[in-house]
């Protein structure tokens, strides 16, 4: 059999914010966003939420740190799953937060972090610094001025935010947003997710 040679060449698209969120069928680092530079590993796990093996569609805390979709805690507040993302709701008289505790610490030097909002009402700031509006906020800063072991959302008294995804770099470049596939977000869950007296506990938080 003869092999014909032709020119005609598979199109390549390029990986925007836009395209990442309207293409459904892009769960994982494509090669041309990696090879253009568009990708790095993101330190959180689930950040977008989708992974919540407690099996609940709403969290309360009433005065101690529970947990909630996997990695993520909260104290003194609600939170709500959504179809794609989580709202928290403070309706206490002081500020509390919404927490990962970091497999690895922050080491010394520069990282962004990028919160999508769907909505926001009242006060709400990433590290107690950055407020979070409506939209793609990012935030770049010195891991001097933050707690190195942990990504937390502050939410200020009567205030409630959605947030559809977290991420976390190393460096000063905000990349875009690439939604993990689901086998692949629960299996790192379940690094560090484990099941004891009950409850489904995350290992690598001391409660």
């Amino acid at each position: 059999m003869k092999l014909i040679k032709t020119s005609q060449k598979a199109p390549i698209q390029a990986v925007t914010e836009t395209t990442l969120e309207s293409n459904s069928n892009i769960n994982a680092p494509t090669i041309k966003a990696v090879v253009d530079n568009l990708y790095r590993p993101n330190l959180l796990v689930n950040g977008d939420f989708q992974c919540n093996q407690r099996g609940l569609s709403s969290y309360m805390s009433a005065g101690n740190t529970i947990y909630t979709v996997d990695m993520w805690r909260i104290n003194k507040m609600s939170l709500t799953v959504e179809n794609d993302g989580i709202t928290i709701t403070n309706t206490d008289t002081t500020t509390h937060g919404l927490v990962q505790i970091l497999n690895n610490p922050l080491t010394n030097g520069k990282y962004t972090a990028t919160v999508k909002v769907a909505l926001v009402t009242g006060d709400v700031l990433l590290y107690g610094v950055k407020k979070l509006e409506s939209g793609i906020n990012i935030f770049t800063f010195d891991s001097a001025i933050v707690s190195k072991d942990r990504l937390n959302i502050d939410v200020q008294p009567n205030s409630s935010v959605k947030l559809i995804y977290c991420d976390l770099f190393e460096g000063t470049i905000a990349y875009p947003h690439i939604k993990e596939d689901y086998t692949v977000a629960l299996m790192r869950c379940q690094r560090y997710v484990i099941f004891y007296d009950g409850i489904y506990a995350d290992s690598n938080i001391t409660a």
